[in-house]
């Protein structure tokens, strides 16, 4: 019987562990599956061993600052292997953290197969990808730029599509999104995300809320935590007519006429409800120093289709943001960009089922 290990160090990473978990048990029920992430990837696995997907931070700051609280998790993740044999480990999306967890489990001689690698493609870090490609026993890709990064670095590298086109297939019939009325924001699913994006929104909101005829607000909470953030906000920034929606709800954009939110995974599912979206982005003063002063990264473009397609279809904002110019977009928002929606979504789809796919090249090979 194998042993095998999901780590997922990300809210969107814990639903694709979990969907990975699910379809490797359908494949082989024997395989013992040990877990660490968040509450969707328990629901799947034998044994869940630790809470990681929603205390992740963005940033090298911001993921300084939590140094204590990963060090408690790496302590967490080596006692257990001291006791516990694996077989093999799947690696999904724990940036900044990848590589001391890489460390623990070659310490223990365990293959590693990364399943989502950290952004490394984005701003084409050869570097940084060379580390992960130099302990990967297996590269799993969802993103054709990130193949096309990894493939020379790598005798085993997938690309099978994004796997959220098999989870949450796109809409056959835009022309249901006609009748759509709310305006939805989503300020993140980390704490960070909340304090970098969501002042600004409700600033925004503030100034569109001067007219009475405003659309009524939704806004995306991802747990009880973030909740709490949001209230504080609102106390400090107060805007009118708003609901809450669970933030993993699958219909969360369904009445949505246009989506400001942060950039990420949600941006895909905009694609697939053919939702018109305003994405904002940010980081704290002190990362994004180092990284465009001392790290040199240059990031023209932060909205994923954006970056997918190598031009601006999806209007955005970069870290420093001004609540008028977005409340500005906002009432002025060309919808044309819904046009171009089928073409980037081509970009993510190759196979019907990546999970499919994943499974068995994964239980195929030899650890």
């Amino acid at each position: 019987m194998q042993n095998i290990l999901i780590i997922a160090g990300e809210v969107s990473g814990d639903q694709y562990a979990s969907k990975l978990a699910e379809t490797l048990k359908n494949k082989d029920p024997k395989i013992s599956l040990h877990g660490i992430g968040g509450t969707q990837l328990k629901a799947q696995t034998d044994y869940f061993v630790y809470e990681s997907a929603y205390s992740h931070a963005m940033g090298n700051w911001e993921h300084w600052k939590k140094r204590r609280q990963t060090k408690i998790f790496l302590q967490a993740l080596e006692a257990y292997l001291e006791t516990t044999p694996i077989n093999k480990a799947i690696l999904i999306d724990f940036q900044h953290a990848n590589f001391q967890i890489a460390t623990i489990l070659q310490k223990y001689n365990i293959p590693i197969y990364t399943f989502i690698s950290p952004n490394f493609w984005i701003w084409k870090d050869t570097r940084s990808a060379q580390k992960i490609a130099k302990y990967s026993h297996t590269i799993f890709t969802i993103f054709e730029q990130e193949y096309e990064l990894y493939r020379p670095l790598h005798p085993r590298v997938y690309y099978f599509g994004h796997p959220l086109l098999s989870i949450r297939p796109p809409m056959t019939n835009p022309e249901q999104t006609k009748h759509r009325h709310i305006l939805t924001l989503f300020p993140g699913s980390r704490d960070q995300e909340i304090h970098y994006h969501f002042p600004a929104m409700l600033k925004a909101i503030q100034i569109l809320q001067k007219n009475p005829t405003t659309s009524p607000i939704q806004i995306a909470v991802m747990n009880p935590t973030i909740k709490k953030l949001i209230d504080h906000y609102l106390k400090k920034y107060p805007i009118q007519n708003i609901q809450f929606k669970d933030a993993t709800s699958p219909d969360l954009l369904a009445n949505t006429r246009l989506l400001l939110c942060v950039a990420g995974t949600v941006t895909l599912e905009a694609l697939l409800t053919y939702t018109p979206m305003i994405v904002l982005g940010a980081v704290s003063p002190i990362t994004f120093w180092l990284g465009t002063h001392i790290l040199k990264v240059k990031l023209p473009r932060i909205a994923l289709p954006n970056i997918v397609m190598n031009q601006t279809i999806i209007p955005e904002f970069i870290q420093n943001f001004d609540p008028t110019k977005i409340a500005e977009t906002i009432t002025k928002l060309d919808h044309k960009m819904l046009d171009h929606y089928p073409e980037i979504l081509k970009k993510f789809t190759k196979d019907p089922n990546p999970f499919q796919s994943i499974a068995t090249a994964l239980l195929k090979e030899p650890s």
